[in-house]
């Protein structure tokens, strides 16, 4: 039983991560053939890692339909962005807090910085979506805050369905590396304030690119 339970985690984990990357789109059906053959892993676990997606709203489970990669609507959106919003700036104000006392941690994020700063340049989407990810994840993870890692995780994976989408402009990027070195210029500087403005900012920014996108991407709202 611990072997299925280890075994299907995995499995919920690539799932999480085909979200994250865009593998799996919105509305995408989920083969247990084609993960477990892909996997090399039976069925039960596939099928408790469907139910564990399911239990994190990832997941829709229709009867006679299979489960598929659920559909958010506006609204659903709208809500996830409002605590994201609360949960990250608060990671950016610790991470302000931490940094003055912590070289490694500083140098960390200048690295980053460099990095994201070179891929804006180049035009390179795909890795710009990856070191995104990278500067959200550092950022909680300097929080300091053991408990905001997994808070966050799963509200960013709801999201990030739409990321490729809303960042295929050069222009977004480069309004989003702008947004970026705002927030890190206030972190390295240990200004908490206005690293949690910053950030909350920018969340609030990425949530009106995302509601910008066509309405086919959103699931139709409630009667």
């Amino acid at each position: 039983m611990d072997e299925i339970r280890s075994t299907a985690e995995v499995v919920a984990e690539s799932i999480r991560e085909g979200v994250r990357n865009g593998r799996y789109m919105a509305g995408q059906r989920l083969v247990e053939a084609d993960i477990t053959s892909e996997l090399a892993v039976s069925r039960g676990p596939v099928r408790e890692a469907i139910r564990r997606l399911a239990a994190e709203g990832l997941v829709e489970i229709a009867h006679h339909q299979g489960a598929r990669i659920r559909r958010l609507s506006r609204t659903d959106v709208l809500a996830l962005y409002e605590i994201r919003e609360l949960l990250e700036g608060l990671a950016a104000r610790l991470a302000a807090e931490h940094v003055e006392t912590d070289k490694v941690l500083a140098k960390q994020i200048r690295s980053l910085k460099r990095d994201m700063e070179r891929s804006t340049r180049d035009a390179d989407i795909e890795r710009y979506v990856q070191l995104n990810r990278d500067f959200h994840d550092l950022l909680v993870e300097c929080s300091g805050n053991p408990h905001l890692p997994a808070l966050i995780a799963n509200l960013q994976t709801q999201v990030m369905r739409f990321q490729f989408r809303s960042l295929l402009d050069h222009s977004a990027i480069i309004r989003s590396e702008s947004d970026h070195e705002k927030i890190l210029d206030a972190v390295l500087k240990g200004d908490a304030g206005r690293a949690e403005k910053a950030m909350r900012q920018h969340i609030r920014r990425s949530r009106d690119l995302v509601l910008r996108l066509p309405e086919t991407l959103f699931a139709p709202e409630p009667s």
